[in-house]
């Protein structure tokens, strides 16, 4: 099962994109899928698609994506999926590549669930965990304070999708981007 994958399967270092960021962006399609109204079968693609968006990072961290799509071919065709939702899935999982390009509106609910982070109260413990993940696993040399610099870019070109997202999660966002400015200019100021 998917949980045992990320459990066993996950390199060492890949802190961010465990199963806490996948059951988190599981709760987010959810909780988003219903404010934008998918009806009950759409819903259900999207936490599919959720569950397996990241699983590529088991097998080929470098192009995630593409494996994780792969993997939901087969993975959906044991479960019974009918063939003709697959390449809604598929389509779905690749356009949370960055930068993001949704097509439809199973594919915007999975890219603003995926950026759910950026609105959430736990913002600051979720970025140290990517900050951490950058640092180990892809062996960046970034300090704090760089990394806090990129994500203000981060934020600033980043836009939510859904109309949800548009006008719920963007104010929590906007929330986010003041304090991580906040902490930016009192680490400035003590220096």
């Amino acid at each position: 099962d998917i949980q045992q994958q990320f459990t066993n399967g996950l390199p060492e270092g890949m802190v961010y994109h465990s199963l806490q960021h996948t059951r988190l962006v599981v709760h987010a399609v959810q909780e988003i899928g219903s404010a934008e109204a998918l009806n009950k079968h759409e819903l259900t693609l999207a936490v599919i698609a959720a569950w397996v968006h990241d699983v590529g990072y088991i097998f080929n961290p470098n192009d995630h994506e593409n494996t994780s799509a792969l993997f939901s071919t087969s993975f959906l065709r044991e479960q019974g999926v009918n063939a003709k939702d697959i390449p809604r899935v598929k389509d779905a999982i690749v356009a949370t590549r960055l930068p993001q390009k949704p097509k439809d509106k199973l594919s915007k609910v999975l890219c603003d669930a995926d950026m759910y982070h950026l609105s959430s109260e736990n913002y600051p413990q979720l970025a140290h965990l990517l900050y951490q993940e950058l640092k180990q696993f892809r062996k960046m040399k970034l300090s704090e304070d760089d990394f806090d610099l990129l994500s203000v870019d981060f934020f600033l070109s980043h836009a939510y999708f859904t109309t949800y997202g548009i006008n719920v999660l963007t104010a929590k966002k906007e929330k986010n981007l003041a304090l991580l400015k906040q902490r930016i200019e009192s680490k400035q100021v003590n220096h």
